[in-house]
């Protein structure tokens, strides 16, 4: 019998292919690899045929084949990537593509196949990624930083941010939670479990607010023990028939405003405080809100005062209006009565504010009676909602004691000038009768282009919700965030999302360049190291955020000589040393984006503890040049 030639096998395989009958045609292209096993073209024939019956790894080792006799053809690569692409083998895919340009510069086609392979081999990374965390869930259900990391490669999952939101309800972090399963709605707006879990940690928030914790319960004992000593000054007070006397003035520098409803043994202490803060050039405001307590019977005991009676409670925001109608002071000091002022406060307010025409207004550092940190400025979130920066913290750590721009300051202590506020129409009273009020303000001074600053020197004793209950005060607060939601879009975009690890970066306003830390043996190297001093002053005039960390801790702090030579909008760890370099850089991953190191005796001991693990990648490192040590 006369054998089959190639031609005759390759027309058969023709015939085949043009009728689709795939596998006669396959069949007939391997009888000519057979009789000619170095022919590229009947390979890639073979792979093509292969492709149509979806064999994709067959096809795989036919264009490969093909490209052994035939290494410089774009489109047997071509072929060879869109079938890794079937098999959804990016990385190979990718390969063949960027081979194609290789042997093809010009070929335009080509690049945009390259591009669409790796976005999805992006997608194919996250959904692996993904998967892998969801394990993690599973092995540890209690994690936050967990769902957090997945949070990064799939910031959309509704599901994710519902996990999340159970986990810190667990953990009693009911603001985030609440925050977590808003972001969960946004994605899925008509599951009805998470709107029921939704209204479980608010009713949780506003019941409870975690009353059970050490801290709230260390809190309220201090907060109980002042009501009782205020108590019995105000008794002393008004038994013995005292007076207290402010000093009139024609042009006072600053109206003190005070909204009053009740809380007579608050307000006393309030207006002691006032008189012992050593400022002079002011006047004090009293709006009396129709109180039933002995506020009126200690109002007739204050004289060089401006008071206003309503006949009925307009509450706070209205007050604040009749307050500032009377006013005559250069600045406003809106001032809640269940405040204390300690110190210089109100001089270093005035001196900041006076300090940058640019300022808008100035708050501080407000203090539980028990001498925790209840907020060193606060932050705005994407969703309106609100953070108090420091909150149970102790109030002179290092990170509360440099001045920078915030988003916005406590209303219990808030200093603006009186032109400026009138200019915008005071508080908008949409958000009558409280609540939200000084953030609007403060919001609207950003889009005029003021800054609101936060000066630590500003120190503030704060009963919080002393005329109101807690309960309700919430209520108003979700109420007229709404309302600040609607006003304030357009801003609010642009603000980090409510996230525990975003607090570090939204501690400051937006608006700051890049964020630089210097490490340094001493803290008086830097003050004594002229060429690291200018450098850390051009960084500052540049609007960078610095911070300064010593490897020798300072036992004894004395802050007013510490910023005497550094500018007051600079951080400085001073509580810090070597041994806490590692935990402060971990604390602090992701945060920086320059750190130079100092000329140092612990050279060594810091470059091990900065590349032990990667804390700083893709931070610039400067190591100064050693000498001395």
């Amino acid at each position: 019998m006369k054998k089959t030639t190639v031609k005759t096998h390759l027309e058969l395989a023709k015939i085949y292919s043009n009728r689709q009958e795939w596998e006669e045609a396959i069949e007939c292209y391997e009888n000519a690899i057979k009789q000619k096993p170095d022919d590229w073209e009947i390979y890639s024939d073979r792979g093509n045929a292969l492709t149509n019956l979806q064999h994709w790894q067959e096809a795989v080792k036919a264009y490969k084949k093909a490209i052994q006799f035939n290494p410089k053809s774009a489109e047997l690569y071509s072929s060879l990537a869109e079938t890794f692409a079937k098999l959804e083998k990016w990385d190979e895919a990718i390969a063949c593509w960027q081979k194609c340009l290789e042997i093809n510069p010009n070929a335009v086609s080509v690049y945009s196949k390259l591009g669409d392979m790796f976005v999805k081999k992006v997608a194919s990374d996250r959904s692996e990624l993904i998967n892998i965390y969801q394990d993690k869930i599973e092995e540890n259900p209690d994690s936050v930083d967990i769902y957090y990391a997945a949070l990064e490669i799939e910031p959309d999952n509704p599901r994710l941010y519902a996990g999340l939101a159970n986990v810190l309800t667990n953990q009693g972090d009911f603001d985030t939670a609440i925050a977590a399963y808003k972001k969960a709605l946004e994605f899925q707006p008509n599951s009805v479990k998470n709107v029921l879990e939704l209204d479980k940690v608010l009713q949780k928030r506003d019941n409870t607010f975690q009353t059970n914790s050490k801290e709230t319960s260390r809190i309220d004992s201090s907060k109980q023990q002042l009501t009782v000593l205020n108590k019995i000054n105000l008794e002393s007070f008004l038994s013995t028939g005292a007076i207290i006397e402010f000093p009139k003035g024609e042009n006072p520098e600053v109206s003190i405003i005070l909204i009053l409803h009740n809380r007579a043994e608050y307000t006393l202490a309030c207006l002691e405080s006032i008189l012992k803060s050593n400022f002079v050039s002011l006047e004090v405001v009293i709006i009396d809100n129709n109180s039933t307590d002995e506020t009126g019977q200690l109002l007739e005991r204050i004289k060089g005062v401006k008071i206003v009676k309503n006949v009925e409670n307009l509450h706070y925001l209205v007050g604040t209006h009749q307050g500032v109608e009377v006013a005559k002071g250069d600045f406003l000091l809106f001032l809640n009565n269940d405040t204390q002022i300690l110190g210089e406060s109100i001089n270093a307010a005035i001196a900041t504010i006076k300090s940058d025409p640019d300022i808008g207004a100035v708050g501080g550092k407000m203090i539980y009676p028990d001498g925790s940190l209840q907020e060193a400025g606060s932050i705005i979130w994407q969703d309106g909602s609100c953070h108090c920066y420091g909150r149970g913290d102790v109030a002179n750590a290092s990170e509360y004691m440099f001045r920078r721009e915030v988003d916005y300051c406590c209303g219990a202590f808030l200093l603006t000038p009186r032109e400026l506020f009138l200019e915008m129409g005071g508080f908008d009273i949409d958000y009558k009768p409280a609540y939200y009020e000084e953030t609007d303000y403060c919001v609207r001074l950003h889009k005029l282009g003021k800054k609101v600053i936060y000066e630590p020197n500003v120190n503030v004793l704060h009963y919080e919700f002393a005329s109101s209950s807690r309960e309700n005060g919430l209520k108003l607060m979700e109420k007229n965030r709404q309302i600040f939601i609607e006003k304030h879009q357009d801003w609010l975009k642009f603000q980090y999302q409510p996230n525990i690890k975003n607090i570090l970066l939204a501690r400051r306003a937006r608006g700051k360049a890049e964020r630089v830390l210097f490490i340094c043996q001493e803290i008086s190297d830097v003050s004594e190291d002229s060429k690291m001093r200018s450098s850390m002053k051009k960084l500052d005039e540049m609007g960078c955020s610095v911070t300064i960390y010593p490897l020798t801790k300072i036992e004894a702090v004395k802050w007013t000589e510490i910023y005497s030579f550094f500018p007051r909008d600079m951080e400085a760890m001073v509580d810090g040393n070597l041994s806490k370099l590692e935990g402060f850089l971990r604390e602090r991953k992701g945060y920086y984006d320059i750190v130079y190191v100092g000329q140092n005796k612990d050279a060594d001991k810091v470059k091990e503890i900065l590349f032990v693990e990667n804390w700083l990648e893709g931070v610039k490192i400067i190591y100064e040049v050693e000498r001395g040590y």
